[in-house]
């Protein structure tokens, strides 16, 4: 069994919209059962599970989709099984019901202010730090409710759509691993 992964450099984490944007994203393509990347993957066959990891903890954030366990000889089928739906759910557009979910479950996640194993004032010092670190005012890196009615104004105006064509289908900055 081979684990493949498609990833893309997705800009700068001291862009707050595009990294909800890109939050709002991975969660609509990877991790619900109507997610259209997961779905397509698993029914495919060509992997077992699919995931989608969003990393905005470094300046270069980074997304990366990864088939479990597959075959190595299945990984051109792999990476144009992604790219085929990708290309549809830009061109077709998300379902709006999907993106308000998304959008939702974003805000209630940060409202809860739930970080598990690490205490609140540690998670916002953290998220601080990562705008801080990076040329960025720290205390704008935790203005986050600035930026839901921007992301629900998107699912109207193609914002989601256009994120998958300009950072992952048109995205030059990328690699495929096995």
């Amino acid at each position: 069994d081979s684990y493949f992964s498609l990833n893309y450099c997705t800009g700068k984490s001291t862009d707050i919209l595009l990294q909800f944007g890109m939050e709002v994203l991975t969660y609509i393509l990877f991790e619900t059962n109507s997610s259209p990347i997961k779905k397509a993957a698993v029914e495919s066959g060509l992997c077992t599970d699919l995931e989608g990891w969003f990393d905005n903890s470094t300046y270069q954030m980074t997304l990366s989709i990864v088939g479990k366990k597959c075959r190595y000889e299945d990984r051109e089928k792999f990476k144009k099984l992604i790219t085929d739906v990708l290309k549809e759910t830009a061109e077709k557009g998300i379902e709006k019901d999907l993106c308000r979910s998304a959008i939702n479950y974003l805000e209630f996640v940060l409202r809860e202010a739930d970080f598990g194993y690490k205490p609140k004032g540690l998670a916002y010092g953290m998220r601080m730090m990562y705008g801080w670190l990076n040329g960025k005012n720290p205390i704008e890196s935790i203005k986050m409710w600035d930026y839901f009615e921007v992301l629900r104004e998107g699912i109207e105006n193609g914002y989601f759509e256009n994120l998958i064509k300009e950072y992952i289908l048109n995205n030059s900055h990328s690699s495929f691993t096995v």
